[in-house]
């Protein structure tokens, strides 16, 4: 076996080169290699700096331990600036500080390095890790990321700020022309602002919010966007006679939302792939059946479609409580995140309706979920199709022909989710494997409740299954 170092006698040139392509960790721990790599890691284009990489994360341990480390810390990343070697710059520079109130000098001169070297990834993280998402108020961002100059607009590809305003835009600035994705989290954003920096960023294809407090109407619009998450957002609750959110993107093809009910208006929309909406932030339960079949209604386009068990309470309140019309055609992939409470039971039977040519259907039984009391199945329940012991049980188009796969996550045997397993099994023609992962919840005590979960499955064994080739797939971890 040949055992010579061939990297080794590289130029640090091409070493430098080398590390970059590397994880800033695994770049650091090449130092340890021989007194030859000691200055190498020096020169990695990726600089990424993580507190926690530090300091405990234990709320409880040692406090004059963790301002220690937290000194530690701050000397390293002065340290390692201040010894930086490679001549043509870091390409990315990433920075996660929680608590940073009382080092904004440093704050700021660690960014103005990355600034200065007009980096083409920036990624600042001044969060506190013990912000509740599920809050939604306004946050002060800790620092403002300073002014990019003319020439770094032109060479800046990907923004992420958590706690730090993004850099002030004027109508008289010029584009940041090589931007591609903005990431934006615990911030307020004015009701203009995303339209302006949608209008400064002609290239770019991802945009993402995180838990950013916004008051009213926004648009986004973005000839070349592809990717738009708005996780955790306020909005300003449903609106019957006007948009909260106006999307004009026609290259868009993944849209994510989470937080409360609001109104949207699609423009130009092609032809979209994904959609995932989980309005279980909204605090009351309502009938917006109607508002939420609109929205439905206009990304009917989408292939992969997960929704929330908000959504599966309320939609029934529609004028239309079985279906969709007109149908989610396109739809092939559905995600149902749910409790299985038979408040949902409604709202499963208007997906299944409503997606005649679905193939792959996950049931998520691992999401919190709140089940409203007001909810009121708009029929009995005990006429549900799940429910319904008569000769004559109903059954839903995408069964008879095209459902081909199952997917249980978080299975714990409950009395209802084995109530629509056997429907399933019972009606699925054309499926061909069913696959249960069982609960990670532990019991009283943290005692392990597998073999518990697991024997429940056993019950299936009699049950009646109209696919012949049918295979159940179980995973126990």
């Amino acid at each position: 076996m040949d055992n010579q170092d061939r990297l080794s006698p590289l130029p640090d040139g091409v070493l430098f080169i080398i590390v970059s392509f590397l994880p800033f960790k695994e770049a650091v721990r090449t130092s340890v290699l021989s007194r030859r790599w000691r200055r190498i890691p020096v020169g990695t284009r990726n600089l990424e700096f993580e507190d926690r990489d530090f300091v405990p994360e234990a709320a409880d341990s040692d406090q004059e331990a963790r301002q220690n480390k937290r000194r530690a810390f701050l000397d390293f990343v002065a340290g390692w600036i201040g010894n930086y070697r490679d001549s043509e710059g870091p390409v990315k520079f990433g920075l996660a500080f929680s608590h940073p109130e009382d080092h904004r000098l440093e704050m700021e001169h660690f960014v103005g390095f990355a600034t200065d070297r007009r980096v083409k990834v920036i990624d600042l993280d001044f969060s506190d890790p013990e912000w509740d998402e599920d809050i939604i108020q306004p946050h002060q961002a800790f620092l403002e990321l300073p002014n990019i100059d003319d020439q770094h607009k032109r060479t800046l590809e990907s923004l992420r700020l958590f706690s730090c305003n993004p850099p002030r835009i004027s109508q008289a600035s010029p584009n940041f022309t090589a931007l591609k994705s903005v990431h934006l989290g615990w911030i307020g954003l004015p009701s203009a602002f995303i339209k302006n920096l949608m209008e400064k960023c002609p290239a770019l294809e991802t945009l993402s919010t995180k838990n950013c407090f916004h008051a009213g109407y926004f648009e986004v619009i973005g000839p070349r966007l592809k990717t738009l998450v708005l996780e955790k957002c306020s909005g300003a609750g449903p609106n019957m006679r006007m948009p909260n959110i106006l999307i004009n993107a026609p290259k868009l093809r993944v849209f994510k939302y989470s937080g409360v009910l609001t109104t949207f208006e699609f423009e130009r929309l092609g032809s979209m792939e994904e959609a995932d909406l989980d309005f279980g932030l909204h605090g009351e339960y309502g009938e917006y059946g109607d508002i939420l079949c609109a929205l439905l209604a206009e990304i009917a386009c989408v292939r992969t479609l997960t929704i929330c068990s908000y959504m599966l309470q309320v939609i029934p309140t529609g004028e239309e409580p079985l279906k969709l019309q007109p149908v989610l055609g396109c739809v092939n992939r559905l995600t149902l995140k749910t409790s299985m409470d038979r408040r949902e039971f409604y709202g499963i039977t208007f997906f299944l309706n409503s997606c005649p040519n679905l193939e792959v259907l996950t049931i998520d039984l691992t999401t919190s979920i709140r089940i409203f009391r007001e909810c009121d199945p708009p029929f009995g329940i005990e006429h549900h199709a799940f429910l319904y012991a008569g000769r004559y049980q109903p059954n839903y188009t995408c069964l008879r022909s095209k459902l081909k796969s199952v997917h249980v996550e978080g299975f714990k045997g409950e009395p209802n989710e084995l109530l629509v397993l056997r429907y399933l099994l019972k009606h699925g023609r054309v499926l061909d494997e069913v696959h249960i992962h069982l609960s990670k919840e532990r019991g009283p005590g943290g005692a392990s409740m597998e073999e518990t979960y697991f024997n429940k499955i056993r019950s299936l064994k009699n049950c009646k299954v109209a696919s012949k080739g049918l295979r159940i797939f179980l995973r126990r971890k």
